[in-house]
């Protein structure tokens, strides 16, 4: 096994996940369980008293709604300042080559 890789365990709704992960990245492993544990804890809060409503069907939508934010941030972020660095600097790299 690499030395890059370690092994975690994350806990949501109380219970246990041990996940592989590259230790780069353990931060954001841990922030994004609690964050869908926080949200979890806020539906049942919410939603509790509906009995329709099962934990399993609380995670969901509480990882929809993670990910939904997680995809609105991702979107803000506006490429095009980077394509015309990028642009520019294939531009010179062939300006020197020819």
């Amino acid at each position: 096994m690499s030395d890059d890789k370690l092994l975690i365990t994350l806990r949501v709704d109380g219970r246990v996940f041990p996940l592989r992960i590259n230790r780069s990245e353990e931060e954001v492993y841990r922030k994004a369980a609690k964050v869908l544990d926080d949200k979890l804890n806020r539906y049942k809060i919410s939603y509790g008293d509906n009995p329709e409503l099962s934990t399993i069907d609380l995670l969901i939508m509480s990882a929809i709604q993670v990910l939904g934010e997680s995809y609105t941030e991702y979107n803000k972020i506006d490429p095009r300042p980077y394509e015309n660095t990028i642009g520019s600097l294939i531009e010179e790299l062939n300006n020197y080559l020819k």
